[in-house]
């Protein structure tokens, strides 16, 4: 595989709203105490541009301006050639809710396409779209890797630039409903959203390369469905065996949420790294966020590598399928 290059990157979070405070994040050892749960953000856009977009909408397109604006994305590129890589675990929940309860209630004038568009969950990336003209390839993935796919399309010329990514949107009753297993901490669940443009081109701006993707299925996703220790202990290390190139990563971002599942990644980890690797633990500042903890994890990464701190990082990730998620990155 060859590598492709981050060049830009737009997040949402608990911990930073910009890239510049990513950066700050990476460079520091010390983190503000989060406000987890529902994020507010600047939209970057005219207002005229997403006037009748919902929420879930509306974070898509303030993210992906981010990271074209952190790249210094200029029109020269043809925008046939610029390609759209969404992941999601859930959609565009409050739409749905809202969408739902109309139907339920028996109120027809509430049940029109207009709103029900919204509740499809590429609705968000559509949108990215029309507000920036982009007509290239474009997927809504659920669950899955968005970045090894949008590196995949790269290499085989599919496109220039890809802003991909992914977004998850807090809801209470999504909350409520996750929650019934008793399996999270409910004080650390909250949103995000991160979304890269990512290149086969190095500029002045890149934050690093990505080289090495590896995943496996765990076969239930474990903040739902508790897993058997020893087996997923074996599935992880052979991920990470494989991820690491024969070589260790300075920094690993592991998927520590105060659960059960956190000894079972450790044990992995220390089986294939010993002591010879850091560890950070992305949702103690980020917080819970679903099938978006591992964009988060590779966008920290990606600032660990571009503050100077590391020059290579192992990012890790858990979708709504189950898949244990790994991408390596190098300066």
């Amino acid at each position: 595989m060859n590598p492709v290059y981050i060049n830009g990157i737009g997040i949402i979070s608990a911990a930073a709203k910009t890239s510049a405070e990513l950066l700050e994040l990476a460079k520091g050892d010390k983190f503000a105490e989060p406000n987890f749960g529902k994020n507010t953000f600047e939209i970057g856009v005219p207002s005229s541009k997403v006037r009748r977009c919902p929420r879930y909408a509306k974070i898509a397109v303030a993210t992906a301006n981010s990271a074209l604006n952190d790249a210094n994305f200029t029109d020269s590129i043809d925008k046939t050639r610029i390609g759209t890589i969404f992941s999601t675990g859930y959609g565009a929940v409050e739409s749905t809710i809202i969408f739902s309860d109309s139907v339920v209630d028996g109120i027809p004038s509430l049940c029109s396409p207009t709103v029900f568009s919204y509740t499809v969950f590429n609705s968000c990336l559509g949108q990215v779209c029309i507000v920036n003209g982009f007509k290239g390839v474009s997927t809504m993935m659920l669950g899955g890797d968005p970045l090894e796919y949008s590196t995949l399309l790269l290499n085989t010329d599919k496109a220039d630039l890809i802003i991909g990514g992914a977004i998850e949107e807090y809801n209470e009753e999504l909350k409520t409903s996750i929650l019934c297993d008793n399996i999270l901490n409910e004080k650390i669940i909250s949103e995000g959203a991160v979304l890269f443009a990512l290149s086969r081109q190095e500029n002045s701006n890149s934050y690093c390369r990505i080289t090495k993707f590896s995943s496996a299925s765990l076969e239930k996703y474990p903040y739902l469905y508790k897993v058997e220790k020893n087996s997923t202990v074996e599935i992880i290390s052979s991920i990470l065996i494989d991820a690491s190139k024969d070589k260790f990563p300075e920094i690993v971002l592991t998927q520590q949420n105060q659960s059960y599942f956190d000894e079972i990644e450790m044990s992995a980890m220390k089986k294939v790294f010993a002591e010879n690797v850091n560890y950070f633990n992305s949702k103690s500042i980020f917080g819970e966020t679903f099938n978006c903890s591992y964009s988060l994890n590779v966008a920290m990464a990606a600032a660990f590598i571009k503050s100077g701190r590391y020059k290579s990082a192992l990012a890790t990730g858990i979708d709504v399928h189950g898949n244990y998620l790994t991408a390596l990155l190098e300066a």
